[in-house]
């Protein structure tokens, strides 16, 4: 059956037809439009024409027109209250000894969403399986909602898997949030901590208390786990510009077989490189096992050696208590994660820029700088610098 249109203005009769069967639900959310082609033979109108209509209706957000793809209906989440969280399992779980900061995150970003009325289901799925099965899992547990669709995905983690798994999230129009960023390039849909700006806090503090034998110590950096390499430039950044010498400046990257015995790894360096004065540990329960090597070895802490941590966390034995730490705001982290996903949900909106968030730093006894040093550290690096009492 042929359609007709305005012969007068025939892109704009074509557009009021596609609008009003969409807005009927002739063409329901998700469904293809018929070929450019065939669209011109039904409404005798050029392909020029149908292309301009098209345009049109892909700025006003009633379809997704893709290069190389049959245009189809967007589909109009938000409606629905339901919120996924895909939870990778966890990375690196040995250099924490457990994923307790993802668990506050998560905890927080709940919270968040529950106030807004929403419904958070988790979707746990392994780090082994491959990248493909990721999206594969990620669509598993999309079609196991039906009809009452899924308003928006928080992502965790930085992967391959995740990275295709946004990939298809922005083909099916569905707004997402990573806490972290997926890659350096990446510039919008994240919420992390800004790592570098930590190091550079931590450098500074260094630089000014004279301090001429640094070592930084971590996780060796890969391709999706970038933050070791932005925490540790960033000391290097803060060290040198507050008057500290580049050659004064060494790291030491463990692989994740070395990470349980890091206290033997550690000594083993200073014995072939000799003690750094201060050590800035990527993680706080690597900085406890330097602490306790540096002692092992008939040296005290801070008065021969200095020592950082880059977490924060609250440990329940009570053990980070005299670690000086670079303290991670991981219910921020999680609060504005949900934030900026509801956000974008009530604008209509699948991109919005990524989130860097300043770390705080907390002074004990492992580190205990001058304060007329910490009184001239610039907080452009860093929320507030608080000091903890060391009884």
């Amino acid at each position: 059956m042929e359609d007709s249109v305005s012969s007068v203005d025939p892109v704009h009769g074509l557009v009021d037809d596609l609008r009003e069967q969409v807005a009927q639900g002739r063409l329901a959310p998700g469904a293809l439009l018929p070929s450019t082609r065939d669209l011109a033979v039904r409404y005798g109108v050029s392909k020029r024409a149908v292309v301009k209509a098209l345009h049109e209706l892909d700025r006003d957000g009633v379809i997704d027109c893709r290069p190389r793809r049959r245009a189809s209906v967007r589909k109009r989440w938000g409606g629905s209250g339901n919120i996924l969280t895909v939870i990778r399992q966890p990375d690196h779980v040995a250099a924490y000894k457990q994923p307790r900061w993802m668990g506050w995150i998560l905890m927080a970003a709940d919270q968040a969403l529950l106030a807004k009325d929403r419904v958070v289901t988790r979707v746990l799925i392994d780090e082994d399986v491959s990248d493909d099965q990721q999206v594969g899992k990620l669509e598993e547990a999309l079609a196991r909602f039906g009809d009452r669709a899924v308003d928006g995905v928080l992502l965790t983690g930085a992967s391959k898997g995740a990275m295709l798994q946004t990939k298809y999230l922005d083909e099916q129009g569905i707004p997402w949030v990573s806490i972290k960023r997926l890659s350096p390039q990446t510039q919008h849909n994240f919420v992390e901590v800004d790592r570098a700006a930590a190091g550079q806090v931590v450098g500074e503090l260094f630089a000014l208390s004279q301090f001429e034998s640094l070592l930084y110590v971590d996780l060796h950096p890969s391709e999706f786990n970038l933050g070791s390499m932005s925490q540790f430039s960033g000391m290097q950044f803060g060290y040198m510009n507050a008057g500290g010498m580049y050659e004064n400046i060494r790291c030491l990257w463990l692989e994740e077989s070395d990470v349980d015995k890091a206290a033997e790894v550690f000594s083993a360096y200073a014995k072939v490189h000799g003690m750094p004065r201060a050590v800035f540990a990527g993680g706080d329960y690597l900085g406890l096992d330097i602490i306790q090597a540096v002692r092992s070895m008939g040296l005290s802490v801070p008065g021969d050696v200095a020592v950082v941590g880059g977490t924060g966390l609250e440990l329940p034995d009570e053990s980070h208590r005299e670690l000086t730490a670079v303290r991670q705001p991981m219910h921020a982290v999680g609060q504005e994660a949900a934030r900026l996903l509801i956000e974008m949900l009530e604008k209509e909106q699948t991109n919005a820029p990524g989130i860097q968030l300043l770390p705080d730093l907390v002074i004990r006894k492992s580190f205990c700088p001058d304060q007329a040093v910490i009184e001239s550290v610039d907080l452009e690096f860093a929320s507030k610098i608080s000091i903890e009492s060391n009884s």
